[in-house]
């Protein structure tokens, strides 16, 4: 009987579920018929789930599980980056080619695991359900060949349905593990690969390259063309990126001669909305259940396991053991990291001896597409000039009339307020303008500077990367202390930690010209001499010399020492 209390089952359209309903009632087996061959249409995707494999699946289908079933049947050439436990092999490797091989039994599929265990396991899910799903046997069945046939065999690695009437080596479905060679020559009408990148094969360049020659030698030969000007079959890639580079990145940027990209792509992300913390899947993770693993795999694995935002570590300049404690210290011990759990965001947070610098990073317009403004506000105790205390995170869409009122709003709330520096761009030309226009009609005096970014900004002596030193002394203190510090200060970590690869760098960019130039403002840098003693003099070389009149020029009147 169908599971009419499943997720997947009440899920389902009025439509959908009248059709379900009826194949229960009804025991005419023409009629029967008729509905059966309804269910297998396209379009009936969810309702032959729900109606088959209700319990299996539990939750309902989401919008995310029905845009991976629309690019897998409907898409000669798919790649859905898809996060980790939510689904997906289920779906794209068990139930669908299940489903594929009903409506056809001549069809020819093979699916590409990570491993051959894992490819094994797959076959082993697909014939229990064929051999052991009551309802589906009922309706659909048998589907194992009898025994001896010799046209149609059953094992741990394919199988061809009893329906079948196609003679050929290939058969229904065969499995195979990633980077297996026998699959070079195999003619097929669908090729899945289900999480073919692993940490394995995507590590180094040359592991990265080789996998990308034996897809584009044994994967995307397989599909057998059949009409001039058509696409040979359909191969539907599904997985989780494990570096910026590897063979997803590259099936991705695939085009053909006309320069249209090959493959239509989606990435699924389980992290719907930051602000509103809602998940991908709230019937299965809660939003405390996803910052749980972060906290404990670290924000680089979950961003690469769930979100598909990969990044090579190589090419980081902020190590995340750095920022949330447990790494080295440049001169030994254990790195305690840049997180203050007794200190908390605001005015509450300040020190009366801090001075204290504002810095904003402005962008034009507040609509969806519009760049993000970071504004960061940090304390500096001239006792301990080096280090930064950050008091305030924000990265908001504002108009220049709103970053106005954010920079003089926060100008007032501090005392100490020491520098606002703004960053000066095409885009702003007129915010220092009206900032001193308003400051004027208020009747107070505000010290801003503006700060000019050129090509610099990446340079790792005077750019972004500069910063990294700071972190790695732990110079650095961000307010932990309670849950929107917390929140306020993950933004400012995720930017950190995933540079240069993140799509926001607001507040970094914040932070850079704001140390820059609270660095020249409290008198960090110190004038000295660089010149050793010893070489203060030069004998003439027959050449025309610019002399320095503060030390002697004889060799007699060298000092010896400084």
């Amino acid at each position: 009987m169908a599971t009419t209390a499943s997720g997947a089952y009440v899920a389902l359209t009025s439509e959908q579920r009248a059709l379900v309903d009826s194949l229960e009632e009804n025991s005419d087996q023409l009629a029967r018929w008729g509905m059966l061959q309804l269910l297998l249409q396209p379009g009936m995707e969810e309702a032959f789930l729900a109606r088959y494999f209700g319990e299996r699946l539990d939750a309902k289908l989401e919008d995310f599980h029905m845009r991976l079933i629309d690019t897998a049947l409907n898409e000669s050439r798919g790649l859905v980056l898809f996060p980790a436990q939510h689904g997906k092999t289920t779906l794209i490797s068990c139930l669908l080619p299940i489903l594929e091989m009903i409506r056809n039994p001549n069809v020819r599929i093979a699916i590409i695991a990570k491993n051959d265990d894992e490819a094994t396991a797959i076959m082993s899910s697909i014939q229990s359900e064929l051999e052991q799903n009551d309802l589906l046997r009922q309706d659909y069945g048998p589907f194992r060949p009898e025994s001896g046939d010799p046209m149609r065999k059953w094992s741990t690695t394919f199988l061809s349905l009893r329906q079948r009437t196609r003679l050929g080596k290939e058969h229904t479905l065969a499995v195979f593990g990633a980077g297996s060679r026998q699959i070079l020559g195999w003619r097929t009408d669908w090729v899945i690969c289900d999480d073919v990148v692993t940490e394995k094969n995507s590590a180094t360049e040359d592991q990265r390259a080789k996998h990308v020659t034996w897809f584009n030698d044994c994967v995307a030969t397989s599909p057998q063309k059949k009409v001039a000007g058509s696409v040979a079959g359909r191969i539907t890639v599904v997985g989780t990126m494990f570096h910026p580079r590897d063979l997803y990145a590259t099936i991705k940027e695939k085009a053909n001669s006309k320069g249209a990209l090959v493959y239509k792509s989606h990435r699924e992300d389980a992290i719907r909305d930051w602000e509103s913390q809602a998940t991908l899947w709230p019937a299965v993770w809660t939003w405390e259940e996803m910052m749980d693993i972060r906290a404990s795999e670290g924000t680089l694995s979950f961003n690469k396991r769930y979100r598909n935002e990969p990044v090579d570590e190589s090419e980081q300049p902020f190590r995340e053991d750095h920022l949330r404690g447990g790494g080295e210290l440049p001169r030994g011990g254990r790195h305690p990291g840049c997180l203050n759990k007794y200190r908390v965001m605001g005015p509450g947070g300040v020190e009366d001896h801090w001075s204290i610098f504002q810095a904003l990073d402005p962008a034009v317009g507040t609509g969806k597409n519009s760049k993000f403004v970071g504004h960061i506000v940090f304390g500096v105790d001239k006792a301990e000039p080096r280090k930064i205390y950050i008091v305030e995170i924000n990265r908001d869409q504002l108009t220049v009339p709103q970053q106005r009122d954010r920079i003089i709003e926060t100008h007032l709330k501090y005392p100490n307020m020491m520098l606002s520096i703004t960053e000066k761009n095409a885009y702003q030309a007129g915010l220092r303008q009206i900032i001193d226009e308003k400051c004027q009609q208020l009747g107070i005096i505000l010290r801003i500077e503006e700060h000019t970014t050129g090509q610099n900004k990446q340079d790792p002596e005077i750019g972004i990367p500069s910063l990294s030193v700071v972190t790695e002394n732990a110079e650095l203190d961000i307010p932990y202390g309670n849950p929107e510090s917390v929140r306020k200060a993950e933004m400012l970590l995720e930017e950190l930690i995933q540079y240069p690869f993140f799509k926001y760098s607001d507040l970094l960019m914040a932070l850079w010209f704001g140390y820059l130039k609270s660095r020249s403002t409290i008198g960090v840098y110190k004038s000295f001499n660089r010149l050793h003693a010893k070489s203060r003099y030069r004998p003439p070389a027959g050449r025309r010399t610019i002399r320095n009149p503060y030390f002697p020029y004889h060799k007699a009147q060298a000092p010896d020492s400084i």
